[in-house]
């Protein structure tokens, strides 16, 4: 098992690749091909153009007891033949969107093997639902690897997280912090085993005799301090702020009471001084992972136990004391005692106090993420497309400068590109998407803003949709930029259930007026795709 920590949809019809060539042969008239070269598929939307497959994932309503927003959802899967099969050996090429297609989601790669197609990756869902399920998008197969993907783990962890600890490393020094905040492990007690077997991927495993780790010295007022433990024997503790016993050097603790049976507290130290604020229940688990959460709002500190409320005190505390100690895990860092024996995993920091939904949400999710969400199959539409009218498998333009050609300049639209899908209430296609990337244009005279796309849905009447831009481009054929004259809107009608669709698209091509006449031109689209989208 590989684990990454990276440094600071829809179905489609492909058209494949078409080769276009502009020929000025005379002043009377240019010749241009468009030669369909071996079809290839692609998923997405204007944004998810270059992917070649796609899955959805859905998430249960009912592991979701109120609906949470921007939470960061665990996606795992311990193998897959699909993502062995067709995700690149570093990961680079996975993307994640929103139910509509149109949102790139925000994510970080832990987990990815290639041999086996196990992959773990943090994503940043903006809104999950507790009355219905919810759909997000996982894309991949883009051999563009320099093309940027959201792997973007700062952006994953949002402002309220001071840290974010995976625990994941071969040393101290590989273990980063995920947030912008560069809460990195800055030193050691002894030696930790590293890169131990972990709940989620790999962690840290402490002897309880003399290792620990320290993160450094920031501070809260309100907080959430969650991560999984693992214990040998009871006692001590896997996650602190507690420089010894002096008062004014202690600010909070998770961990277990080994003089009082394993009893697990979560414990603050208000600002205004005197005493210990601190829930508790008795836990004297060992030999197995447990998640442990304490919470601190300003007037109660809770303890979660696996996602469920095990101690609640309220207190006239205001703010946590600021102190001058490390965050550690595995001992109290600074006076280098307290030492926990066991293993550490997924250990986070909150700026703020989280609900019981978030907690439980994340208890599920992380403790097993099969029956939270589920993948559905691997979308990777070869279906053909259809080209007619046809002359020696091309479409040809024919013109002189300055002038406006369709393909086939008979005006009988004979040859033209249509695609049929039937759209219903499972695949939802409300949208087409036609792309044409970049030209290949070493004189400049054709490229894509000479090309326009035209659309009708009789084969009749055509209206523009505008042209296509360098560089890459797409235009989006829907319900509401259906152009006048164009034929009846076949998006119409509410619902649109089991409706038979048909769009005829064809490409007239603009040649500049000041193309020289005694010159042959060439260029090629790299790709150009039409294809219908799950859009809502």
């Amino acid at each position: 098992m590989k684990n990454i920590l990276y440094d600071k949809k829809s179905k489609a019809r492909v058209f494949g690749t078409l080769i276009i060539t502009a020929i000025v042969v005379s002043a009377s008239f240019a010749v241009l091909f468009l030669i369909p070269q071996s079809p290839f598929v692609e998923t997405g939307s204007a944004a998810t153009t270059d992917y070649l497959y796609s899955r959805s994932i859905t998430i249960d309503h009912t592991k979701i007891n109120q609906s949470l927003s921007y939470f960061v959802a665990w996606i795992y899967k311990s193998s897959d033949n699909d993502f062995k099969d067709h995700i690149l050996a570093g990961g680079e090429d996975i993307a994640f969107y929103d139910s509509s297609n149109s949102t790139q989601l925000n994510h970080e790669i832990e987990i990815w093997e290639k041999s086996t197609g196990e992959l773990g990756v943090w994503v940043n869902i903006t809104q999950i639902s507790m009355s219905v399920d919810t759909t997000i998008w996982i894309y991949y197969g883009d051999s563009d690897t320099a093309e940027t993907k959201n792997h973007n783990p700062e952006s994953v962890w949002h402002t309220q997280y001071d840290m974010v600890q995976h625990m994941v490393g071969a040393a101290y020094t590989d273990i980063d912090d995920s947030t912008s905040n560069n809460n990195d492990c800055g030193g050691e007690r002894d030696s930790p085993t590293y890169n131990a077997t972990g709940k989620l991927g790999k962690c840290v495993e402490y002897d309880g005799s003399d290792d620990g780790n320290g993160f450094g010295d920031f501070d809260s007022n309100y907080i959430t301090v969650s991560g999984w433990i693992y214990a040998d024997s009871t006692g001590d503790y896997p996650m602190s702020k507690h420089n010894g016993s002096a008062t004014n050097k202690i600010q909070w603790v998770l961990h277990q009471d080994s003089t009082d049976g394993g009893l697990a507290r979560f414990r603050i130290w208000p600002s205004g001084g005197g005493d210990w604020y601190d829930s508790d229940d008795l836990f004297s688990t060992t030999g197995s992972w447990v998640h442990l959460t304490g919470t601190y709002d300003g007037t109660y500190t809770k303890l979660y136990i696996n996602g469920e409320l095990e101690g609640s005190d309220s207190h006239s505390a205001g703010t946590i004391q600021d102190t001058v100690t490390e965050v550690a895990s595995g001992c109290r860092y600074t006076p280098n005692n307290g030492f926990y024996n066991g293993r550490v995993d997924e250990y986070t920091i909150q700026n703020q106090a989280k609900n019981s939904s978030w907690v439980n949400a994340t208890f599920l999710n992380q403790n097993s993420p099969s029956t939270f969400l589920t993948f559905g199959d691997e979308i990777s539409d070869e279906s053909s497309f259809t080209l007619y009218g046809l002359v020696n498998n091309r479409i040809t333009f024919s013109g002189t400068a300055n002038t406006q050609v369709w393909c086939n300049s008979s005006g009988d639209y004979n040859e033209h590109l249509r695609e049929n899908v039937t759209a219903n209430a499972t695949t939802n296609v409300t949208v087409f998407l036609v792309h044409i990337g970049d030209l290949n244009d070493t004189d400049a005279w054709i490229n894509a803003s000479n090309i326009a796309l035209f659309v009708s849905s009789d084969n009749v009447s055509y209206a523009s949709m505008g042209s296509f831009t360098d560089g890459g481009s797409n235009k989006s054929v829907n319900k509401s930029t259906w152009p006048g004259g164009a034929g009846d809107n076949p998006f119409d009608g509410a619902g649109i259930t089991d409706k038979s669709v048909d769009i005829y698209f064809l490409f007239k091509l603009s040649i500049p007026s000041d193309a020289p006449t005694d010159e042959f031109y060439s260029a090629a689209i790299d790709s150009c795709w039409i294809k219908p989208g799950h859009y809502v």
